[in-house]
């Protein structure tokens, strides 16, 4: 079983031997996160180049997390 997780929403799937990119796909409509969400798999961020080759495996947890870049920005303006 691998865990999903999106804000305060959770699930767990039968998703071993599946790639991150397809987890992304079918659970993007129903825990409601959109495309630039980043996957964080057993707490290491995959890129999105990576998401098509990482494969998920029995008890892995993946979380998907939006990225805030205000940190940059403000730094920027100063």
């Amino acid at each position: 079983m691998v865990q999903i997780e999106y804000k305060n929403r959770e699930r767990a799937a039968e998703l071993a031997g599946k790639t991150v990119a397809e987890a992304r796909r079918m659970f993007e409509e129903e825990l409601g996160f959109g495309k630039k969400t980043a996957a964080v798999l057993n707490g290491i961020r995959v890129s999105v180049h990576r998401e098509a080759s990482t494969v998920l495996t029995d008890n892995d947890t993946l979380v998907f997390r939006v990225i805030s870049h205000r940190v940059a920005f403000f730094i920027g303006a100063l």
